[in-house]
């Protein structure tokens, strides 16, 4: 098969992708990013998606693993390529986003029930309220996702129980200070009105009715991508996937040089905990303040300096008959190089490509990485 690569140069390259001479450049697709799902999702690569098509559009596949799927944006993209994509991550929340953002369109009826369901919720004293009070949300807003979930719970159809967790998802992301579940932090909520700096008061207090029915409309908008077919796995290890792909895109997480930061189970526990509602209590880890989950061995060894090289140049072996694209940070662990060697050491051709970033919260800068190895 064909590549795509002529190279077994490494090229390191600002910006742009610029490849050997010789290979004849296709066509560069137009992107419509209203398309897009916005997400306040950690790592999200929504805002690359034009950069991700320019870099990949050269390369030579039809079917696509997207082996640490997240919010589904970059299976997405594939589909929009006209690949049969395979989507697969560890957490039972991103397997409800994907299910949701990737499925085909809905029918007039079903599209008009996701956005009437909100107003069909009736609030309850459940697991929420019982066990989450002055951690994240208010007490009318626990027991109104107690009877949200409670609802969800009882639909027959599986695909629209993942359309409505979506909905969900994105409402309860929108109304948590800095978008994430790491700390207790609700007072941040109650101290901040619309005369304050911080934050984004207003999103926080509207209701999850609105933000719900918001977060339909985007997603009608993002399934009439008709290109393309998808699949999305019951949550696996990457690890253990079959080999069987023209190409394998990694977005591990990333672990920084200098120290350890939250897993995405320790940023979204709340989350999966709602996809997990009958056996929440159980997977609490009841010492932490905020009721983060326990952890599984399989996401922590993800997340840990102590396995992650191992893991991630075992599964870069894995699929060395594929075109494996790796997304990385300049300033993770391991070092570039480390992993560079690697790829050289599996692959015929690679290459790198190179795209600055700046970041709402903080000043620094930090640049993003394509590795390709076919």
């Amino acid at each position: 098969m064909d590549q795509g690569l002529v190279s077994c140069q490494t090229s390191i390259i600002q910006g742009r992708n610029e490849f050997s001479p010789g290979l004849v450049r296709l066509k560069k697709q137009h992107l419509d990013r209203r398309l897009f799902p916005t997400t306040r999702y950690y790592g999200s690569k929504l805002r690359l998606v034009e950069w991700l098509s320019d870099s990949l559009r050269d390369l030579h596949f039809h079917t696509v693993l997207d082996a640490f799927g997240g919010t589904g944006t970059v299976s997405l993209l594939f589909k929009m390529m006209e690949k049969d994509v395979t989507y697969n991550d560890a957490l039972w929340s991103n397997y409800h986003i994907a299910t949701a953002v990737l499925s085909p369109s809905n029918s007039a009826l079903r599209s008009k029930d996701l956005h009437n369901f909100p107003a069909t919720v009736c609030p309850k004293i459940g697991y929420i309220a019982n066990t989450f009070k002055d951690i994240y949300y208010t007490e009318q807003e626990n027991r109104w996702l107690d009877g949200a979930v409670s609802s969800i719970n009882r639909k027959l159809d599986p695909q629209f129980r993942s359309d409505l967790f979506y909905s969900l998802f994105q409402a309860c992301l929108q109304k948590r200070p800095f978008n994430i579940f790491h700390r207790k932090n609700l007072y941040l909520r109650k101290n901040c009105d619309q005369r304050t700096a911080f934050g984004n008061w207003k999103t926080w207090e509207r209701t999850f009715e609105e933000l719900m029915r918001r977060a339909s409309l985007e997603l009608e908008r993002a399934r009439s991508v008709k290109s393309g077919s998808t699949t999305v796995l019951i949550p696996t290890d990457a690890s253990k996937i079959s080999n069987n792909y023209d190409l394998v895109y990694l977005d591990p997480p990333y672990l920084k040089q200098q120290k350890n930061e939250l897993n995405y189970e320790g940023r979204y526990h709340f989350l999966e905990g709602l996809a997990r509602y009958d056996e929440w209590e159980y997977l609490i880890d009841t010492s932490k303040n905020n009721l983060a989950f326990k952890g599984s061995s399989a996401v922590e060894e993800w997340n840990s300096k102590k396995y992650f090289k191992d893991r991630l140049f075992d599964l870069v072996t894995k699929h060395r008959r594929s075109i494996v694209v790796l997304s990385y940070a300049e300033n993770g662990y391991p070092e570039v190089s480390e992993i560079l060697g690697h790829f050289k050491s599996e692959f015929k051709n690679v290459m790198v490509v190179r795209q600055n970033l700046s970041h709402a919260l903080s000043k620094n800068k930090s640049t993003e990485l394509l590795i390709v190895g076919a």
